[in-house]
């Protein structure tokens, strides 16, 4: 959105005249590609927080953390310290911890309004 009106600026304000080659440059198309892809990041997101439990996508959410870690050990000069693997591994824990209750909680939850419903059919 940004290129866009930058480039509306160029020509309606500046009143320089640019052709349709300068839009199609390389760095504006990868810049519409970046968009593209971030755009239908989050709408998958979105699809995925929809279909699935939201404690499930949080448990698989916070993967980032091993994967950014096990990434930075590989790929960089920089190792992680003792601080850090206990910091990720704190936060995957109470966020397994966390998830594991909450996906309890709504089967019971979902048992109790299946009893319920079993429960009015009967008395019908």
């Amino acid at each position: 959105v940004i290129l866009i009106l930058n480039q509306f600026y160029k020509i309606f304000y500046i009143q320089i005249t640019i052709s349709w080659i300068s839009f199609l440059s390389w760095r504006f198309l990868l810049a519409a590609v970046v968009c593209v892809l971030t755009i239908s990041a989050g709408i998958f997101t979105q699809k995925s927080i929809k279909r699935e439990h939201p404690a499930v996508y949080s448990l698989l959410g916070s993967a980032d953390i091993i994967f950014a870690l096990l990434l930075q050990n590989i790929f960089t000069s920089v190792q992680s310290n003792f601080y850090a693997l206990i910091g990720s591994a704190l936060v995957i824990c109470s966020v397994v911890i966390l998830g594991i209750s909450r996906i309890i909680t709504e089967r019971n939850i979902q048992k109790k309004i299946k009893e319920n419903v079993n429960k009015n059919n009967e008395i019908c």
